[in-house]
């Protein structure tokens, strides 16, 4: 089911490609999982004004230009084995789930609030605007939108995001389902969560991590999730903890190498965002 499509430098090799790439399923399969990055992460453009783009655009034309791109190539190696080659550019995109973000000034403030997932916002609360959130924050968390003159307990924002770093970290935390609740509650506040943020995040993910017997836990870099996920804060705070978690459900237990968590100091103006990718 192979068709030639050119040649190796140096050894003259055949490179190939599937004759019915059109309808076959595994090109389908990666034209649905990374297509819309590709375009939103290959250019310079606004992210969210591309993906809503691309939502206009019919499917038959995006898999066309898709196709067209020439995007799996099958060769065959000395051996006699076949290497399957996907173009780089289509990656899925991270689902951020439910980051939430904190304000905790030293005194009454208006901020001003920017977070850009570079693969665009899916939902926003309070609604975000064109240029971002701002509120007027109390020391004890209280938001006031100025938007639609609401109280906010935190910015909530769901979005899609990546980074050629983006890599999970194989350290982390293996649990059963009857301990995650109370070896997550310990884990999350030595990242720097305090109780009301540690309850808030556990409302959220604990279902979602109890599905079955057991849970594998990690921690993003934070270098990694300030690149897809950059945040822009004015006035500029003093301590800012971001705590981003990618987790795998596993029917038995694995080992893993326990990470080495590091409790921030809150100083000052403190803002606190957790999240996690979605699966």
């Amino acid at each position: 089911n192979l068709v030639e499509i050119g040649k190796t430098i140096g050894k003259n090799e055949s490179i190939y490609e599937l004759k019915d790439k059109a309808t076959n399923k595994y090109y389908q399969d990666v034209f649905e999982m990374g297509y819309d990055g590709s375009v939103v992460l290959n250019t310079g453009d606004e992210a969210q004004t591309l993906l809503e783009q691309l939502q206009q655009e019919p499917e038959a034309s995006k898999y066309g230009k898709f196709l067209s791109d020439q995007p799996i190539i099958f060769w065959q190696d000395m051996l006699g084995n076949w290497r399957v080659f996907v173009k780089s550019k289509y990656q899925s995109l991270a689902e951020c789930g439910k980051p939430v973000i904190y304000l905790y000034p030293e005194e009454q403030v208006d901020v001003h609030v920017q977070v850009r997932p570079n693969g665009g916002f899916t939902i926003t609360d309070p609604d975000y605007g064109k240029n971002g959130w701002l509120v007027k924050a109390k020391p004890n968390g209280e938001l006031y939108n100025y938007a639609d003159n609401k109280i906010y307990p935190y910015l909530f924002w769901e979005g899609k995001a990546y980074s050629e770093d983006y890599a999970i970290p194989e350290s982390g935390f293996v649990m059963e389902r009857q301990n995650v609740g109370k070896e997550m509650t310990g884990i999350l506040i030595k990242a720097g969560l305090n109780e009301k943020e540690t309850v808030d995040f556990l409302d959220f993910w604990l279902p979602k991590m109890t599905v079955k017997p057991y849970v594998f836990v990690r921690f993003i870099d934070r270098a990694v999730f300030d690149e897809m996920a950059p945040l822009y804060i004015t006035p500029k705070p003093d301590t800012v903890i971001r705590v981003f978690m990618d987790f795998r459900n596993l029917d038995e237990k694995i080992e893993a190498k326990k990470p080495v968590v590091k409790t921030p100091i809150r100083n000052g103006f403190t803002v606190v965002e957790w999240g996690g990718k979605l699966n």
